[in-house]
């Protein structure tokens, strides 16, 4: 059985040469949060930076030296000053995309999946993916099943946890648990899913998971590795760890 390996630990990662896997960065039209440390790591790490419409804005009100390489979508969000300052002052490209079949994130991942080869990352990062409307959280995990059926690898951020989905299969998930862990999750979404686990305090033994039934929630992480062997892909999140 080919096992699939995922390690979002890197994704955060301080030292020079730990980037085993290269991301674009897509900021949502969500609030940031008072975490600038974890915001500035996922930046700095970031191979491409795309603003999805008013994502600019919730940028530019982080902090407006914080410059994306694109700002994209249909551009009914953005602000005529933010977009001055972006298109003016620093000579980003804004790339009005009016398919009205697409939402903005789509939109910035189309972007990102259209960039020349040599300069296309290995998957995506989109943040800040919850905290805001959850008609809007609801729909960042439905682009995680659409990303999934067209082979990219996205992933979920929030000033909590990252989030993505685990293929059908062997996963292994490795956790640097001083950046990672220990609350966690596996949940099924859309239909039920059938899981074994090793390296949570409370293992899955194959049982069948479905909303009104068992989800693994509230779990923890016991382990520098969790292993998820799953009949159907299934949601898996994890905290980031606070000081």
């Amino acid at each position: 059985m080919t096992e699939t390996l995922w390690n979002p630990s890197t994704l955060l990662a301080l030292e020079d040469g730990k980037h085993e896997e290269t991301f674009g960065l897509v900021v949502l039209n969500q609030p940031i949060g008072d975490d600038a440390e974890l915001f500035g790591r996922i930046w700095e790490n970031a191979a491409v930076r795309v603003c999805a419409d008013g994502g600019s804005n919730r940028l530019f009100d982080h902090d407006s030296n914080y410059v994306p390489d694109y700002i994209t979508g249909d551009l009914d969000s953005i602000r005529p000053e933010v977009r001055q300052h972006y298109e003016q002052n620093h000579n980003i490209e804004v790339v009005e995309d009016g398919d009205q079949y697409a939402t903005d994130f789509g939109k910035s991942i189309k972007l990102i999946q259209k960039l020349p080869e040599n300069e296309r990352p290995q998957s995506v990062v989109a943040l800040p993916a919850f905290g805001g409307r959850v008609d809007q959280s609801i729909h960042a995990i439905q682009t995680l099943y659409e990303c999934a059926q067209q082979g990219i690898r996205l992933y979920l951020l929030s000033s909590e946890n990252v989030t993505f989905l685990l293929e059908p299969g062997s996963n292994k998930i490795v956790l640097d648990k001083e950046l990672l862990g220990p609350a966690c999750g596996v949940m099924p979404v859309g239909e039920p899913v059938r899981c074994r686990t090793t390296g949570l305090r409370w293992n899955l033994e194959g049982e069948e998971m479905r909303f009104g039934g068992l989800v693994s929630t509230s779990n923890l992480v016991d382990g520098d590795a969790v292993e998820v062997v799953t009949d159907k892909r299934v949601l898996w999140t994890v905290e980031f760890r606070k000081e």
